[in-house]
């Protein structure tokens, strides 16, 4: 019960650094500093969370390893981390590892 709401306070957290990596001097970019220090942190949790075999960490690397750091395909990234986020808090992952055992 402590982890799930460890996990839950960081997808909590890393939900609301989202506005910090759309905040640049440039309207057009992100600001690629807090992307790539939220994307790193996103990749750890989906990793640690989910697995690396998962679709959640293999698409969000994806995205993350040809990221051309604009605004509008910070969209793709941001849609996989929601797609987590929300697997996570209706409990799908439980059911998942429940099945493996």
């Amino acid at each position: 019960m402590k982890d799930e709401k460890v996990i839950q306070k960081r997808f909590s957290e890393l939900q609301e650094m989202t506005v910090a990596v759309t905040k640049s001097q440039d309207k057009d970019a992100v600001n690629h500093e807090k992307f790539h220090q939220w994307s790193t942190s996103v990749l750890s949790l989906l990793k640690s969370v989910f697995g690396e075999n998962s679709p959640h960490y293999k698409n969000f690397l994806t995205l993350y390893e040809s990221f051309p750091g604009y605004v509008w395909n910070f969209q793709k990234p941001l849609g996989v981390f929601q797609a987590a986020k929300e697997d996570y808090e209706a409990g799908y992952i439980f059911t998942i590892r429940g099945l493996i055992k």
